[in-house]
């Protein structure tokens, strides 16, 4: 092997190298073999030239490699950044009001309208308080639903009278101060929202409903027998997302966000987090596009074009 061939083969090893790091951190199955296979390379074959016992041509092989780490950087830098969840006002309002619920045995109800982080702001709170109960209710939601997902959580199958499975979730709330929580709350019937309740007030638990504004409608109701919900709770209208809140989740996109930008993509977004987020997607597809970094014109495109959409 000639002075220059030793060259290129270390050259060749660093490149490998350095790639296989890189990928290895967005991509924890990345491997030395998996990148051979992906260049129609044996991962034998691969092994032999980097460690120098390769007999046959060698630029055959590393031309193949190199071909698909250069295709795998190109893909990389043209990817889609997704926005991570950043803690907002919205997530430290609910979780503040959720402690206290939990200290107190209180049933708080928030309401807010979609895609300013209701949902996502529970997951996280869940992760962080897994013994909490969570129920995602939908428009085919009933009594017997909620008592299933109950029972479930509590880890007995719900058999039997609607009555009985309810004194067995009661017997088993009680004195344990686990967080029940219903997202998309106003999905749920009147008796369902009494099942609730009672469950609460029996078992001496902490509850949160969650749900669009029209939730406490369906709470408050126009007769009597809602009042046995409505006095127990405390009700807070949670608003958009702030300024601040905007600049923390444009920063997981987008590199050095200017004010400009900030307060553009805030009346843009409307308060929204997830109007916000489409416009920072739909932005990427355009800068990628035309090869150019995020700036003001390319956020108002982004939002004129879904508007279109």
């Amino acid at each position: 092997m000639t002075v220059f061939e030793e060259n290129e083969l270390t050259k060749f090893r660093q490149e490998v190298q350095n790639f296989l790091a890189e990928a290895k951190r967005r991509d924890p199955t990345m491997s030395q073999a998996r990148l051979a296979r992906m260049s129609d390379v044996s991962p034998a074959t691969l092994s032999a030239v980097l460690t120098g016992k390769y007999a046959g041509n060698i630029a055959d092989v590393t031309k193949k490699i190199l071909s698909v780490i250069e295709r795998e950087k190109d893909k990389q830098s043209n990817e889609i950044k997704k926005v991570h969840f950043v803690e907002t006002s919205i997530f430290h309002q609910m979780c503040t009001a959720m402690n206290i619920a939990q200290l107190d045995s209180q049933i708080i109800v928030f309401t807010g309208d979609a895609g300013i982080g209701k949902t996502e702001s529970i997951r996280v709170y869940l992760e962080e308080n897994p013994s909490s109960i969570l129920i995602e209710a939908d428009p085919c939601y009933g009594v017997m639903s909620v008592l299933e997902e109950i029972a479930d959580a509590l880890g007995f199958e719900a058999k039997g009278r609607k009555d009985k499975i309810e004194r067995e979730i009661i017997r088993r709330l009680k004195g344990s101060n686990r967080l029940i929580i219903v997202d998309e709350s106003e999905y749920l019937p009147s008796k369902a929202l009494d099942i609730l309740r009672r469950i609460h007030d029996k078992a001496g638990i902490p509850l949160v409903l969650v749900g669009m504004p029209r939730l406490v409608k369906n709470i408050i109701g126009t007769g009597d027998k809602y009042r046995q919900i409505s006095s127990r709770m405390y009700h807070i209208r949670l608003p958009g997302i702030n300024v601040e809140d905007v600049r923390l989740i444009s920063e997981t996109v987008i590199d050095d966000v200017s004010e400009e930008m900030v307060k553009l993509l805030f009346t843009l977004c409307k308060a929204n987090a997830r109007l916000l987020s489409k416009i920072l997607h739909m932005a990427q597809r355009i800068a990628i596009y035309n090869q150019m970094a995020i700036n003001t014109a390319i956020l108002k495109k982004a939002s004129e074009q879904l508007m279109e959409a």
